[in-house]
């Protein structure tokens, strides 16, 4: 593992464990919608709770699962894709309660650290993304955008 990857794992698994363990019910100025910590930031977004739960159950265990990784690389590029896939689904709340884009931010960096860290840390993901014709798609919407 290269210096770049260590610093952004470290980066990313201790932001995960900051914002979930330590500012959860903090306000700050880039929640959602206003919201005055963690919880109301799901509720802005129409979320039940059990998703808040939910969501931050998975967001500390991949936090740990990517320090864990240090020692065994195998479970970085499953927990940086999952956290990928959680981030998208942050940036769309975001984009869905008309945030202001400073708001949605620091999701934006977090989502682009985890794809970073999917990649270089198994480059088997490529090959099952292409297995999974996940280029051709990506490239299909590109067409379809650019007309």
């Amino acid at each position: 593992m290269d210096g770049l990857v260590s610093i952004v794992l470290v980066i990313v698994s201790l932001g995960l464990l900051n914002v979930w363990l330590l500012r959860s019910s903090r306000s700050t100025s880039f929640r959602g919608n206003n919201a005055s910590d963690l919880k109301s930031e799901f509720q802005a977004y129409g979320l039940p709770l059990w998703a808040f739960y939910v969501v931050g159950f998975l967001k500390v265990s991949i936090a740990f699962s990517l320090l864990i990784g240090f020692y065994f690389n195998f479970l970085i590029a499953p927990s940086a894709a999952l956290l990928a896939v959680l981030m998208m689904g942050a940036v769309l709340a975001h984009i869905l309660v008309s945030d202001p884009i400073h708001r949605f931010v620091p999701a934006l960096i977090m989502l682009l650290f985890a794809i970073f860290l999917s990649f270089q840390a198994d480059p088997n993901v490529v090959e099952v993304a292409k297995d999974l014709n996940f280029l051709q798609v990506t490239e299909n919407l590109q067409v379809k955008a650019s007309k």
